[in-house]
């Protein structure tokens, strides 16, 4: 199932060091998958109005600061899945995955930054612009409330928009190098292919600010993203007992 060059360079041992640390990825990002799923999506675009996200994220403070928390894990986990494709793979592609690595890496910046504003900045501007509206204090009301949107919108551009698009890109990049070397079986590399364009489709729908569009990008990305890692994770240890 799964083609290494120079295997004398890689001892089972190894692979299935490697097999975990791909399942290390899958176990965050179903974890961020079910924190989105269970928890966050009211507290996101899709969530309706402002002041509907806005007293769901102050009724579930605690909740959606522990989901955004995940996604935070998530998105170190991926930078850990790019390092190891590159390590794994053949050396011929070292050039190729290294630039994908490099790319993931520059996506998880922003994607960092994302989270963080999502759980520490909006919360805080919710409870506050709830207490003023309840205090009849509009003018301060209305000032908290574009606080609120821009804040909002600005860690969506940077998680779904840079970073998104800094993984598509490290994705194609590993796509091509796996094409080019023949390794994993083919139709795991054929799986990269809808992934990686649903990850551009993620990217448009949150530069577009799209209510509509992000649910379902994310939810298929996400989706086929974990049954890619998980193939991947279970072929790595296959290849280790060979």
């Amino acid at each position: 199932m799964l083609t290494i060059h120079l295997n004398q360079a890689h001892r089972p041992a190894y692979l299935r060091r490697a097999g975990y640390a791909i399942m290390v990825t899958f176990g965050f990002n179903l974890l961020a998958s079910l924190a989105m799923a269970i928890i966050l999506g009211p507290a996101t675009l899709a969530g309706g109005s402002d002041l509907d996200r806005m007293r769901y994220i102050a009724d579930n403070r605690l909740a959606v600061q522990l989901g955004w928390t995940a996604w935070i894990g998530a998105t170190l986990s991926l930078v850990l899945f790019f390092h190891t494709m590159m390590d794994v793979l053949a050396a011929e592609q070292r050039r190729l995955l290294r630039f994908a690595f490099t790319l993931a890496a520059i996506g998880a910046a922003p994607d960092c930054l994302a989270d963080l504003m999502a759980l520490g900045v909006v919360p805080d501007l919710a409870e506050r612009y709830l207490a003023a509206l309840s205090n009849g204090q509009t003018e301060l009301a209305g000032v908290l409330l574009e606080q609120f949107r821009t804040w909002d919108r600005f860690s969506v551009l940077c998680t779904g928009g840079l970073g998104n698009t800094c993984y598509g890109l490290a994705g194609c990049l590993l796509t091509f190098a796996l094409f080019r070397s023949g390794e994993l079986n083919r139709p795991l590399r054929l799986l990269a292919f809808p992934l990686w364009a649903f990850t551009f489709f993620m990217s448009y729908g949150s530069f577009t600010l799209s209510a509509s569009i992000l649910p379902v990008a994310v939810g298929t990305t996400m989706s086929i993203f974990l049954v890619w890692a998980f193939w991947i994770g279970v072929t790595l240890f296959q290849r280790s007992r060979a």
